[in-house]
């Protein structure tokens, strides 16, 4: 059977749903997160599948914190040999009224935190003698440019030329691959819409709802939003044996709005 997993952000919604594939699979968790109300609910979600879980309250942009408490759950699951990186921090900007602390907040949860929790993870594994992978999230605004996207869209481009760049440097030992969501209705866009309907003339008084519905009516060929079990789905394959010899590579999971 495979082995435990660590998860970051793990009480988000993207989190939660990882954790609940996870712990469906038979996987033990460690589970990140730096609000721990939403971490115990996660927690409570999976605990009835029978699979050992622990939870760390932690902010990964303190590094010798999230140092700490990747080895803290290297000892409490003695299997842990899979990462997968959710934790994220995202939101509509106009460029013109990005400041500073916005600008470096944003690259410190999703660039930073993401890198230092896979350096962890590299080497704890090393300690042991074990081979791992690490499933990292970057997001299709990456790789199409959103003109009120700016700091999170090139924090997770960002995310994408370290999962290259580590893929290299942790082989034949550690995957690392990265998975790549489209237009889920989690708490990201339920703001990001909330944010349009306010700041947008055009779309005063229209319900978030709908401004989300709209934009995957625009933006998804296959014309219905991702949903969380959809990338969780591919993140078990990731990790899987299936996987064995993919390494490097960035999946899509986004209905078809970023093609070749």
């Amino acid at each position: 059977m495979a082995g435990a997993v660590l998860v970051t952000g793990a009480g988000g919604g993207l989190g939660r749903g990882v954790a609940e594939r996870m712990s469906a699979d038979g996987r033990g968790l460690a589970l990140l997160d730096i609000d721990e109300g939403r971490l115990s609910d996660t927690a409570a979600a999976v605990a009835s599948r029978g699979v050992t879980v622990t939870t760390h309250v932690v902010d990964i942009c303190d590094v010798d914190a999230l140092r700490a408490v990747v080895a803290e759950a290297f000892v409490a699951h003695d299997d842990l040999d899979g990462l997968v990186n959710v934790a994220g921090l995202g939101g509509f900007w106009q460029y013109d009224a990005l400041d500073v602390d916005t600008w470096d907040k944003t690259y410190a949860v999703n660039v930073r935190g993401v890198f230092f929790a896979i350096q962890a993870f590299a080497a704890e594994l090393a300690t042991r003698g074990r081979e791992g992978a690490v499933v990292n999230f970057s997001s299709i605004a990456a790789r199409n440019g959103h003109e009120l996207l700016t700091a999170y869209g090139s924090s997770k481009a960002a995310v994408l030329a370290m999962t290259n760049s580590l893929a290299r440097a942790l082989a034949p030992t550690v995957r690392v691959n990265a998975v790549l969501p489209g237009l889920i209705w989690t708490d990201m866009w339920r703001q990001s819409a909330g944010w349009l309907a306010e700041h947008d003339p055009a779309l005063a008084g229209v319900a978030p709802e709908q401004i989300f519905g709209a934009m995957v009516d625009q933006l998804i060929p296959m014309k219905r939003p991702q949903t969380v079990e959809d990338v969780a789905g591919a993140v078990a394959y990731l990790l899987s044996a299936d996987a064995a010899n993919i390494t490097g590579q960035s999946l899509h999971v986004d209905g078809g709005a970023v093609l070749p």
